[in-house]
């Protein structure tokens, strides 16, 4: 019997595949979606000598090795990150003696508590930034193999819980609750997703063009709706 097909659904933590996992319901039985975590923001990662591409492909090759798929069998790879007020002019990124030793996202700002972290902050934007615009640009990972970038802005917590600053302790319990909501409907889980406030309209370039204009990168903003679309097409 013929393994099912499937989709390689790329998040950082375990919160994060919780809050989404109710999308495995959207596609039914039509092939898999496996979500796979990579413990950490790989679009930030300092240490990592290897291009982007590399990395999110290194990724893709643990979960084939892993499972035994073959390219054939992968229908596509979505990627989905946050985007950490990454695109921010460097002026908006402010030293804050008074928030304590942990950085602060804002709406019109990243507050730090000294001098070196707005330097480490403001390197690590650098970076991400310039990692998310290779990758979202991107149209195939491993030379063959269909490859999506999508986003939550600022982070996943500020677009499913209106909160930007969750203390990780909060993280799993508020995405086991989210998961319980729409764990049996599919349907609901979409329309949350669609017809947010949140939702940013366009195509995949033009919802990433607008992520990066300005404070936009801190704001209530995603394009997630797009995994939909994107399936939709998997499906047909």
């Amino acid at each position: 019997m013929a393994k099912k097909k499937v989709v390689i659904l790329i998040v950082e933590g375990v919160s994060d595949e919780r809050a989404i996992s109710s999308i495995r319901k959207y596609v039914k039985e039509s092939f898999g979606i496996y979500i796979h975590l990579t413990h950490g923001d790989v679009f930030s990662d300092t240490l990592n000598r290897k291009g982007i591409k590399a990395v999110v492909g290194d990724q893709v090759q643990k979960v084939m090795q892993q499972y035994k798929y073959t390219k054939n069998e992968i229908l596509a790879v979505i990627q989905v990150t946050d985007t950490d007020g990454a695109f921010i002019p460097d002026e908006f990124v402010i030293i804050d003696e008074n928030i304590g030793d942990k950085k602060l996202y804002c709406c019109d700002s990243i507050k730090v508590p000294n001098q070196q972290s707005a330097i480490n902050i403001k390197q690590r934007n650098k970076i991400k930034a310039s990692n998310l615009r290779t990758m979202y640009s991107t149209l195939k990972v491993q030379k063959t193999i269909d490859y999506y970038l999508l986003y939550f802005s600022c982070n996943l917590d500020h677009i499913i819980h209106d909160e930007m600053n969750l203390d990780n302790t909060e993280k799993d319990p508020k995405a086991r609750e989210f998961d319980k909501k729409y764990k049996q409907k599919p349907n609901d889980f979409m329309e949350f997703f669609k017809n947010g406030t949140f939702v940013v309209q366009g195509s995949n370039k033009e919802t990433w063009d607008f992520i990066q204009e300005g404070k936009n990168s801190l704001g209530q903003y995603s394009n997630f709706h797009l995994i939909f679309d994107i399936l939709d097409k998997l499906i047909e």
